[in-house]
């Protein structure tokens, strides 16, 4: 429920690689013929961005844990690095990030660009505390999760277990609090979608096809720190729902242009289930 149903990934991600000025690959630095001006004050800052990422291979272990949050968040300091580098020596501003309302027209750029802002306002915080004697230390021991990054925080997580549906298992997930807030923040009020995204303490995702009847199926467990936080989540979704979907009895119908689909939701102690099916 972020894109609508004609949306194209293929098409996104062109758009995203096609605005490289460069990259680097195998311990060397490609710039993008059509993006790069050496006369362009910012070209400087790129290379640096680049070397630092070859530096980060060579001397770093830096890769997620192969969720969605644990590669955003393994993500956000590999990124993060390397602009804190590029602004260190273009003489910028270090923790200065790009603000704005997150609606459905700019959600996936912020997921996008969340490692680029987010990882470089976490790791100036330790430059400026200590230097790169501090950040090399974040380097070797890098959070695992986006909520770690968005707060500062090194808090654990657990992971609820799925309900088991008589269909093909897709995919298996951990989608973390990043996600909670721009799926939210995506219909509703940031600010409203950031307290409710904040008593984040772990999720299971599950996807299913070839299901009898069913185009798909999907179930989204959510734990939170207490009752109190899965409450305000639970009553946030509620509102988030009633923006971009028709109320049944005790289910919604997804329009607007998303894929159809039912989808509940129920609020059990600290954690709140959500189930989809396509229809």
């Amino acid at each position: 429920m972020l894109v609508n149903k004609n949306f194209s990934y293929y098409k996104r991600k062109n758009e995203e690689v096609g605005g490289f000025m460069a990259f680097s690959w195998m311990g060397d630095v490609y710039v993008v013929k059509e993006n790069f001006d050496p006369e362009y004050p910012r070209a400087g800052e790129a290379l640096v961005h680049e070397l630092e990422h070859i530096i980060q291979r060579d001397c770093f272990n830096l890769r997620g844990d192969g969720t969605y949050d644990g590669e955003k968040a393994a993500g956000a300091i590999i990124e993060g690095d390397a602009v804190l580098a590029g602004r260190l020596y273009a003489g910028k501003n270090i923790s200065e990030i790009n603000v704005y309302e997150v609606d459905e027209n700019n959600v996936l750029n912020f997921i996008y660009l969340f490692p680029y802002n987010y990882g470089v306002r976490y790791l100036a915080r330790y430059y400026e505390k200590g230097g790169y004697e501090f950040v090399d230390e974040v380097l070797r021991n890098p959070p695992t999760t986006t909520e770690q990054i968005i707060h500062f925080v090194n808090d654990s997580f657990e992971i609820p277990e799925n309900d088991v549906f008589p269909c093909e298992l897709v995919k298996v997930e951990r989608l973390g609090e990043l996600f909670v807030f721009s799926f939210l923040a995506a219909h509703i009020n940031d600010s409203e979608a950031w307290r409710a995204a904040e008593g984040w303490n772990g999720d299971s995702y599950v996807l299913y096809k070839n299901c009898t009847g069913l185009k798909f199926r999907w179930q989204w467990r959510i734990l939170w720190d207490s009752e109190e936080d899965a409450e305000e989540f639970y009553t946030t979704l509620n509102e988030t729902m009633q923006k971009i979907a028709k109320r049944k009895e005790n289910y919604w119908i997804t329009g607007k242009g998303y894929l159809n689909q039912r989808i509940s939701a129920v609020l059990t102690g600290n954690e709140v289930t959500i189930d989809g099916m396509g229809i």
